[in-house]
């Protein structure tokens, strides 16, 4: 099957597309929204320390929690990526 130009042009613009909204959508807001909702994490394990035991806690044990909660945050950004570059061509 020979395709003329435009419709070259056509499938190389969907391709660069579907690249390009995936790693946009990966990199968007995600990371933004997951450091933000990490923070929130480790200050109320934090506070939460202070408030039962009275002191602060060890260092590092809050930034634990934090990471455990960011990458269960990442776990759907695939998906979502997945979304915004293949819905176009449904």
């Amino acid at each position: 099957m020979k395709l003329n130009g435009w419709q070259r042009i056509g499938i190389v613009a969907s391709v660069v597309w579907a690249i390009g909204a995936g790693l946009y959508s990966l990199n968007a807001s995600h990371d933004r929204e997951a450091e933000k909702a990490a923070d929130h994490v480790a200050r109320s394990c934090i506070e939460a320390y202070r408030n039962a035991r009275g002191v602060n806690p060890p260092p590092g044990q809050c930034d634990v929690s934090a990471d455990q909660y960011t990458v269960s945050l990442q776990s759907g950004e695939f998906v979502d990526a997945a979304i915004a570059a293949l819905v176009p061509y449904l």
